[in-house]
């Protein structure tokens, strides 16, 4: 169990609640901190596929101003 889960428990036990009852709302929360934690996992690889996408289509662009705007500054120098 995590430490949120411990403390959840604790409370349920103080609070008067059966033992099977505690442990069965502990695991529930700890099956719900899983499954938020496996989301933003999953979010964060796919944001850091997004940024290196971001990376790559500015080069790109500064490549293709750079080509635009070389000629045109080759007449001047």
């Amino acid at each position: 169990m995590t430490t949120m889960v411990v403390e959840l428990y604790d409370a349920l036990k103080e609070a008067g609640t059966s033992e099977e009852s505690a442990k069965k709302a502990a695991g529930v929360m700890a099956d719900y901190d899983n499954r938020f934690e496996s989301r933003f996992d999953s979010m964060d690889r796919e944001l850091s596929d997004i940024k290196g996408e971001m990376k790559l289509h500015r080069w790109m662009l500064a490549l293709i101003i750079l080509a635009e705007v070389a000629p045109f500054l080759g007449k001047f120098f």
